[in-house]
């Protein structure tokens, strides 16, 4: 793997040469954008995976063939997401409260007659909506899991290292 030299506009542009991330720019960027963007099939739904720039950070090959490692594992790093899931609304259910007693309807995801949701039957109809990853010294994947994608807009997200070590569960608002 190495570097290639494309144009932009007349302007040679620097890209790595990476088996996964084809023609991902290896200079370093001026904005946050998605540079890299794909979906991949988890569960049988199609799942946004978008590599993102940030100001001054290159993309590295190290760091690329780890999120390369950690998206070929997707339906393991799933299961593990769900774990931490689980053990943070067991935590503080806030966020299962939210959406099963404060919202009228109730998300379709859930039994609109049951009385009660446990914390599994919550996370088992949680959806992945996307992964964000972003390179960098603090490279970080970010999973995003909703109850009612087509609905709402508040996520939970589970946040991981490059080499698949899990760094927290957050409540998206």
């Amino acid at each position: 793997m190495g570097r290639a030299h494309r144009f932009h506009e007349g302007v040679p542009v620097t890209s790595l040469e990476h088996p996964y991330f084809v023609g991902v720019d290896a200079e370093p960027s001026d904005r946050v954008e998605v540079v890299w963007e794909r979906y991949l099939e988890l569960n049988g739904e199609n799942l946004a995976v978008a590599l993102w720039s940030r100001p001054g950070v290159a993309a590295d090959t190290p760091t690329l063939d780890a999120f390369t490692r950690l998206l070929d594992d997707l339906g393991t790093i799933d299961e593990r997401s769900r774990e931490a899931l689980r053990d943070a609304l067991t935590a503080d259910a806030a966020y299962l409260d939210h959406h099963v007693q404060g919202v009228d309807p109730r998300p379709a995801t859930l039994d609109p007659d049951a009385r009660e949701i446990d914390v599994d039957t919550f996370v088992a109809a949680m959806e992945p909506t996307g992964i964000d990853l972003r390179p960098g010294p603090d490279a970080t994947a970010v999973i995003e899991y909703m109850i009612d994608p087509d609905e709402g807009d508040e996520a939970m997200t589970v946040t991981y290292t490059p080499a698949g070590d899990r760094l927290g569960v957050a409540w998206d608002r």
